[in-house]
């Protein structure tokens, strides 16, 4: 299995990660239990990780407590992002935008002025 980035510096922050949908990683800060109740934290990881808080509660009767997934397949290694090449592309188009301005300004400036 393939490394999944967060945003988190500390892993063990949270007790339980697990995939609540196709979009969506929550983070629970204590480990899920029946009658109890959780404070979670969901990453879209589909809208650059755009983060939400909750309370999760699970009574007697739930019996379809979430699965945790292994704390090492997570990483926040920039590189593991899914959403790199819109930084990028985004990140040329304003160096091009700031560059293009500068340099005919430059050239104007300096146009009168020649080196033998």
């Amino acid at each position: 299995m393939s490394k999944i980035y967060l945003p988190i510096d500390n892993f063990n922050e949270y007790a339980c990660y697990t995939i609540y949908d196709k979009d969506t990683i929550r983070a629970y800060k204590t480990m899920p239990q029946s009658n109890s109740s959780s404070n979670y934290k969901d990453y879209f990881i589909n809208s650059h990780y755009l983060e939400r808080d909750g309370l999760q509660q699970w009574g007697n009767y739930n019996t379809n407590l979430p699965v945790c997934f292994d704390k090492g397949n997570l990483t926040n290694e920039y590189m593991y992002r899914n959403d790199i090449m819109d930084i990028l592309v985004v990140f040329v188009l304003i160096i091009l935008i700031i560059y293009i301005p500068i340099n005919n300004l430059i050239k104007r400036f300096f146009r009168g002025m020649k080196v033998f």
